[in-house]
């Protein structure tokens, strides 16, 4: 029997039938290995989210409940609540963030982090224990959140992304009141939020917060509280930029309340 070799375009030669054969591309193998990783690299793996850190951020709300009847335990309360935070976010060497436009920032460097953030509220407000001096209340509604996030990178000339989107979700909470005398008060505080819709767009705020102050009657139905909160904020951007952003803040708080019997 002649056996020929086979030649590379698969080809049996004296038979004289076509065989079709599996070449190897080493090429194209390289192009598909380095495309796989890129695509592992943007997708987040390991990257830092955007953080803020800040021990001395003022927030200030305001805060209404009207009582479905006089003295009675049931109500409605519509609050909205805002504050602004700034930090400096420090990438150490192999750290690294994602930023719109499917961007990978890599340590080491430093990014200047700058976030607005607002919230408003509606739902059923429950007082306990009316004519006690310690009193408890219980709410549960619909919150509304918007973030605003600006990263800026110290570069000739400077380099900043922005975002600004919005969420809603269920929120929800407590507060604890010891009337100490007739014009002041003693309260503690603390409310959550899932904010899971925004319009079609998957972007997510939850946020948390506890407080502790004092509470001071001015005239009947308007209560000046102040005192100290610590906040926590939870976003992301699942969509094309799949940007992760934190931020745990302390702070003064000032707020108005209005309680309409």
């Amino acid at each position: 029997m002649n056996i020929r070799p086979i030649t590379r375009r698969g080809l049996v030669r004296g038979a004289g039938l076509p065989t079709v054969l599996p070449t190897t591309q080493p090429k194209a193998l390289s192009m598909a290995l380095s495309m796989a990783l890129s695509a592992a690299l943007l997708g987040g793996c390991g990257s830092e989210p955007l953080r803020i850190r800040g021990n001395d951020v003022a927030s200030g709300s305001l805060d209404a409940v009207w009582r479905f009847q006089p003295g009675g335990a049931g109500g409605l309360q519509a609050r909205f609540e805002g504050y602004r935070a700034t930090s400096r976010q420090h990438l150490a060497d192999g750290e690294s963030v994602r930023v719109r436009d499917a961007r990978l920032l890599t340590g080491p460097l430093d990014l200047r982090q700058r976030a607005t953030v607002q919230q408003g509220f509606l739902g059923y407000n429950h007082r306990l224990f009316a004519d006690r001096p310690v009193q408890l209340q219980w709410f549960a509604g619909v919150a509304w959140s918007r973030l605003r996030w600006a990263s800026a990178l110290a570069t000739d000339p400077p380099q900043t992304w922005r975002w600004d989107f919005h969420s809603i979700g269920p929120s929800g909470g407590l507060r604890a009141r010891w009337q100490a005398l007739p014009a002041l008060a003693l309260e503690a505080g603390a409310a959550g939020t899932l904010g899971r819709w925004s319009g079609g767009m998957r972007h997510t705020i939850d946020s948390s917060q506890v407080d502790l102050g004092l509470a001071l009657t001015l005239a009947e139905p308007v209560r000046l509280r102040l005192g100290w909160a610590r906040r926590s904020l939870s976003a992301a951007t699942p969509g094309d930029w799949n940007t992760r952003f934190e931020a745990d803040t302390r702070g003064p708080y000032l707020g108005l309340a209005l309680e309409f019997r």
